[in-house]
């Protein structure tokens, strides 16, 4: 028999695990952005009134919305523009000079006061598209303005088809401390396939251009689980990647995202991708193939040679930090508020001209959502520390997760001791889904903006 106590703690036992749903039959393919998920009209009065947080690290993210060419995997917020035109290179300088003023709006409202910035990460779209001049001369502005630590992570993105010997000399020069070139694969098929225009021999050719500069760290992005891809091919680029010397990997399964090539292919099924099955098989046997070759896997999706080249910017985003957003569509989380800056780039341009507001969407967090938030996110570094999570609340992440910790671990999709927690990788594999464990019972099902329109109507798009 149970005593009214007892009875009560199967009851209420019983009650939070019928409130865990994850199922693991499928994959969870929509890639959790941020969180909170349903967003506000937001303003920068708003963030004005919130109150600060004393992060443990703060960073800057420029964003530069040029490229190139589409890839068929795409849906970030890019502007396709002939980077040799004159009136895209007029164009550009337009863009970077609002880029700069937006900047020092940002100072004018007080929000350098009291923060020294860990991390300047310059993303994209290609932020190679600019010219060495440009490249030198933002990079050096954002350090005059900023208050940097010493020793901070410049980190920036680069395209092998557009990065030159006179780009990375300037980028060096800058004091660039990390480039990330859109690698994708070394299999000169699969390049094809992902529509990056731009051949096998052009890539290991800026990777040598790369590892030839000062530079110290050199990333590549690849990807998993393309259509038609063996995990034979995965692991030669692996390999050619460890032989060109390359510091870092981040390893990203295919998203298949709305508005893109791969999209409508998939939906009219005529994009073939490998089943769950071998796409676990993908992931496995590139962790043993990082580890054979002296990497360590440091979250969800990076391996490094070495602890010392670890980017800045994912721990800063993923443990906490603050960082504030500067572009169309730029992303901030500052003063304890997650919110979005006006998305079209044409747009974005005559507000800053005009001295009007950018911040058109977005949310000051409860206590309780930063609490999920340090989950969903905290959960993809290894390890989550726990004295961590106690640290910022006062609170053993037992206490208030305990349920769904423990279900995890009994799933096999994680393992915790006294001091920390790991995904294993079949965690990894379903990280999504577990991230989207940790949300808030109003929160659950709602889909990630990634802004406004023009008419104000929010921009909702979910992966497959």
């Amino acid at each position: 028999m149970f005593s009214h106590s007892n009875l009560l703690d199967v009851l209420t036992e019983r009650m939070h695990r019928r409130e865990i749903v994850l199922n693991l039959d499928t994959v969870e393919r929509d890639y959790v952005r941020w969180y909170p998920t349903a967003l506000e009209a937001f303003g920068e009065e708003d963030v004005q009134r919130a109150t600060p947080i004393k992060p443990f690290s703060t960073g800057l993210y420029v964003h530069i919305p040029y490229c190139d060419k589409k890839c068929s995997f795409c849906n970030y917020n890019v502007q396709i523009k002939n980077r040799n035109d004159a009136s895209t290179r007029e164009t550009v300088r337009t863009y970077i000079r609002a880029l700069k003023d937006h900047a020092l709006h940002c100072k004018k409202l007080g929000w350098h006061e009291n923060v020294r910035i860990d991390s300047l990460y310059m993303g994209g779209g290609t932020p190679s598209f600019l010219n060495a001049e440009e490249l030198y001369d933002l990079i050096k502005f954002f350090r005059a303005e900023f208050d940097f630590v010493d020793g901070a992570e410049i980190s920036i993105e680069g395209n092998p088809i557009s990065l030159d010997s006179e780009k990375v000399d300037a980028l060096a020069k800058a004091g660039t401390t990390r480039l990330s070139l859109g690698v994708q694969s070394f299999e000169p098929r699969l390049l094809e396939i992902l529509g990056r225009g731009v051949t096998l021999e052009e890539n290991i050719e800026a990777l040598r251009l790369a590892k030839a500069s000062s530079i110290p760290i050199l990333n590549i992005d690849l990807i998993y689980r393309n259509p038609s891809q063996s995990t034979e091919e995965l692991i030669d680029s692996i390999r050619i990647a460890h032989e060109l010397g390359v510091n870092q990997v981040s390893l990203y399964p295919l998203w298949v995202r709305p508005k893109t090539e791969f999209h409508n292919a998939f939906v009219k099924q005529k994009l073939s991708l490998p089943t769950e099955d071998d796409e676990f098989r993908q992931l496995v046997s590139a962790q043993a193939e990082f580890k054979q070759r002296g990497y360590e896997q440091y979250n969800v999706f990076d391996f490094v040679d070495r602890r010392a080249n670890t980017c800045v910017n994912t721990f800063l985003q993923w443990q906490d930090g603050e960082w504030i957003g500067i572009g169309p569509g730029a992303t901030s989380y500052f003063r304890g508020s997650f919110f979005i800056h006006t998305y079209d780039t044409a747009e974005y341009v005559k507000k800053i001209q005009r001295g009007e507001d950018t911040v058109n969407t977005g949310l000051t967090l409860t206590r309780q959502e930063r609490m999920e938030r340090t989950m969903i996110f905290g959960l993809r570094m290894f390890p989550f520390l726990k004295e961590r999570f106690f640290g910022q609340y006062g609170e053993r992440v037992e206490s208030v997760f305990g349920d769904k910790l423990k279900w995890l671990e009994d799933q096999g999709l994680l393992e915790q001791s006294a001091r920390e927690i790991r995904l294993t990788a079949r965690g990894i594999f379903h990280i999504n889904g577990i991230s989207k464990l940790f949300y808030s019972p109003s929160r659950k099902g709602s889909l990630q903006p990634l802004g406004r329109k023009k008419d104000g109507t929010l921009i909702l798009e979910r992966d497959l």
